[in-house]
C-alpha cells in the first residue's frame, strides 16, 4: 500500500475520533490495511453503542408520516443526532429512504452525512434517488469535506455513480474525495464507468490535476496509481493530450518532491511503452 493511502487512513481515523492527525501519530506504524480495519471496528462499536435508543426512534416511523416528521426533525434535531438516527431508520425501514431523502434539505443532509452508519448506507444505497443525493453531494464538496464524500463512494451503485458524475461539476472535488476511498476495486469501478460513459470527463479530471495545487496533484496520484493497467494507460494518453512539456514535468517533480516514488513508479509501469517513453523524454529535459 502507498504512503499516500496510508496518510489518508490516518486522516480518516483522526476525523472519526475527533482529534488532529498529529494526536494519533503513534498509529502511523500500522499499515494502511490495519488502520482501515481499526476504523471499521471503531465505527461499528460507536454506532452499536447507541443502537437501542435509535431503534426506539425508528419504531415511530410507521406511526408518524415522514412529511410531518422530517421538517420537524431538521428544525429541532442537531445534524449529528439526525445522521445517527437516520442510519437506524434506514436499516429498519429501507423502503422509506427514497421519500425521506426527497424531504432532506441539502445543507442538513451534508451536516448529517458524517454521522451516518456506513453499514446502513451500503444497505439502502440501491434505493437512493439520484437528485437529492447529488444535491447533498454538491453541498459536501462545496464545504470541501472530502473525507465524508470519499466514505460514501464505495456504497454507490453504478447508476448512482453516473448520476453523481453528471450532476457534479467539481473535478478537483471528485479527485480529492477519491483519494479517501480505500478499496482499489471501488476506484476502478468508478473510473471505469466514467471513462466508458464520458471520456471527456477523464480529460477534464486530468487537466484539473495538471493545473491544480500540490494537494490535488498528490490526491490524483493516489487515485490513478491504484487503477487497473488499462485505465492507467488511458490516463497516460490523456496526460499527453492535455499537458505540455512544462506542466507534465512540473507535475512529475511534485510527485518526486513528495517522496511518492512507489506510487509514481506504479503509474509509469502500467502505461503503454510509447507513452512511458514520451513522458520519460519530457522529464529528462529538466
Amino acid at each position: 500500500m502507498s504512503d499516500l493511502l496510508h496518510r489518508a487512513q490516518i486522516e480518516l481515523l483522526a476525523k472519526q475520533l475527533g482529534v488532529t492527525p498529529e494526536r494519533i501519530a503513534y498509529l502511523e506504524r500500522f499499515s494502511s490495511v490495519e488502520l482501515h480495519e481499526l476504523r471499521n471496528r471503531i465505527s461499528d462499536a460507536m454506532f452499536d453503542s447507541n443502537a437501542d435508543m435509535f431503534r426506539r426512534i425508528s419504531a415511530l416511523m410507521p406511526i408518524v408520516p415522514l412529511s410531518i416528521a422530517m421538517p420537524i426533525c431538521q428544525k429541532i434535531c442537531p445534524p449529528e443526532m439526525g445522521g445517527k438516527a437516520a442510519g437506524a431508520i434506514a436499516l429498519a425501514h429501507p423502503k422509506k429512504v427514497a421519500h425521506a431523502l426527497s424531504l432532506v434539505k441539502p445543507e442538513y443532509g451534508a451536516s448529517a452525512a458524517p454521522y451516518l452508519d456506513p453499514r446502513a448506507v451500503r444497505h439502502v444505497a440501491h434505493l437512493a434517488p439520484p437528485l437529492p443525493v447529488v444535491a447533498i453531494a454538491n453541498e459536501i464538496l462545496q464545504r470541501r469535506d472530502y473525507v465524508t464524500a470519499g466514505q460514501f463512494v464505495d456504497a454507490a451503485t453504478p447508476e448512482l455513480i453516473l448520476e453523481v458524475e453528471k450532476g457534479i461539476d467539481d473535478d478537483a472535488g471528485l479527485i480529492l474525495s477519491g483519494a479517501y476511498v480505500f478499496d482499489a476495486e471501488v476506484l476502478n469501478n468508478v473510473v471505469g464507468l466514467i471513462a466508458a460513459h464520458n471520456r471527456a470527463r477523464v480529460n477534464r479530471i486530468v487537466a484539473a490535476m495538471l493545473n491544480g495545487e500540490r494537494e490535488l496533484q498528490l490526491a490524483s496520484l493516489s487515485v490513478f496509481s491504484r487503477l487497473r493497467p488499462e485505465l492507467i494507460a488511458l490516463v497516460g494518453d490523456v496526460l499527453l493530450e492535455e499537458g505540455d512539456d512544462a506542466s507534465i514535468s512540473a507535475l512529475f517533480q511534485t510527485f518526486r518532491d513528495a517522496g511518492a516514488d512507489d506510487d509514481f513508479a506504479n503509474l509509469l509501469r502500467a502505461m503503454k511503452p510509447e507513452t512511458h517513453a514520451a513522458l520519460d523524454a519530457i522529464y529528462a529535459q529538466r
